[in-house]
Parts: structure tokens; sequence; C-alpha cells
């Protein structure tokens, strides 16, 4: 059984790491660490969505990997919405920095150009962040110790 609570906490992680990636300008030097940070969240999706949950760590894991696959995909949308302009963002935020890899071609996306057009990179993107949430999720969330509860109903 899924605890729906734990994963609401966990995608609390996504949405404050969307609002700090939106809103905060950076300088260039510092680009790559909120990269990297933005793309670690999945970690603290499933830590917090593990340790608000119980049981053994497969559960604390599958609770774990939901929230950072839903948290994923919550960021993935932000994501490109920043990047197609229906969601404004600050100049030199970390998704404007995300958004300026992307265009500068920097990753190899010359090579395939009706990537970057429309809605076409939606699909991608969603794709590699939600499997990356969810892989990233489901570790954090099976290493933590969870809520204690050793009731009998619970150890079975």
């Amino acid at each position: 059984m899924v605890e729906w609570s734990a994963v609401a906490s966990g995608i609390g992680v996504v949405l404050a790491a969307v609002v700090v990636g939106l809103t905060v300008a950076l300088p260039e030097a510092v680009w790559p660490i909120a990269i990297g940070a933005v793309l670690a969240t999945g970690f603290g999706c499933g830590y917090v969505a593990g340790r608000r949950s119980g049981g053994r760590w497969r559960a604390r894991a599958r609770t774990g990997s939901l929230a950072g696959a839903l948290g994923g995909a919550v960021l993935a949308a932000v994501l490109w919405a920043s990047m197609s302009r229906a969601v404004p963002r600050v100049a030199d935020s970390t998704f404007w920095a995300i958004n300026d890899v992307i265009a500068a071609n920097t990753i190899g996306i010359e090579r395939f150009p009706w990537l970057y057009t429309g809605n076409t990179l939606f699909v991608p993107l969603l794709v590699f962040v939600v499997c990356l949430f969810a892989v990233e999720g489901w570790i954090a969330g099976g290493v933590t110790s969870g809520t204690l509860d050793r009731s009998p109903a619970r150890s079975r």
C-alpha cells in the first residue's frame, strides 16, 4: 500500500526546487553546481518520502520511487514551460541555465534540430527526468530508516 502523505511530502522537495530554480539568479560560475543540484533533487524526494513512510526497505524504496517519478514529472513540466516561456523565470536562474545549456548546443542537440522546436522536446525531457528521479528516489527511499513502528501488525 502506498502512503500518499509520504509521496506528497517527497513531491514538496521538488516544488521547493522549482521555486528556487525559477526565482533565484545565480552567477555563471555556479551554474554547473545548480544544474547538478536540480538533477539530484530526486534523492531528496526519495529520502523525504522514505523517511515519512513505514515498513520494510522495499516499501520505502517503492514510496521513494513513486515520489521521485511524480516529482520528476512536475519538474520536467515546469522546466519545459519555462523554456517555452509559459512560466516566467528570472534571467540567470537555474532553469535559465539549463535552457542555455540545451540551446547553446553543448549537449549535441544541433544534430537533431527538430528536437528543440515546439513541443517535441517535452517528451524526451519528461522521460529522462522521470526515470532519473524514480531511480534516485528508489535509492534514497530504500536507504532511509523510515518510521520506527514496531507494532505486530506492521511487522508482517
